[in-house]
């Protein structure tokens, strides 16, 4: 089982390398290999509980990732989904977060996920814009004080 699990998990690392959710790619604190460290324990532990259960498990890892120097952190909940019946993991939703600003985008089994690059774009133009549309105060000009 210890094999199959390890041949599941990294062809999802490979997945998720592809779409920009590594450490490298998302500029992380994080050491390299986190995420695999991260997606094995949780797959052993979900693989040991189907034991018990035979049901498929739900899990979620926090990732954060570095915008650039000026902008800040992102954070990033990946959502999987891991069946040992059919002997798969996938991701089924994807939240990112930067500030205020929030975007979800739905996954599963075969669905098409953006890269993490064009998350953060999209996060970065979606604060941008809420700051253009944020209406401002405009205060009447004061008038001149006369002193006599």
């Amino acid at each position: 089982m210890t094999k199959l699990i390890r041949k599941i998990v990294n062809e999802q690392i490979e997945w998720l390398t592809q779409h920009g959710f590594d450490e490298h790619t998302l500029k992380s604190p994080y050491r390299d290999g986190w995420l695999k460290d991260e997606l094995m324990i949780h797959v052993t532990k979900a693989a040991r509980d189907m034991h018990y259960d035979n049901s498929p498990t739900d899990f979620v890892i926090h990732a954060v990732g570095r915008v650039d120097q000026h902008k800040g952190v992102a954070n990033f909940d990946l959502h999987f989904h891991f069946d040992s019946k059919k002997k798969n993991l996938f991701v089924t939703k994807v939240e990112a977060r930067m500030g205020v600003e929030k975007i979800a985008v739905l996954a599963g089994e075969n669905a098409y996920l953006p890269h993490s690059k064009d998350l953060l774009q999209l996060l970065t133009f979606q604060a941008t814009s809420q700051r253009i549309q944020t209406p401002r105060q405009v205060l009447p000009p004061r008038k001149p004080k006369m002193g006599i």
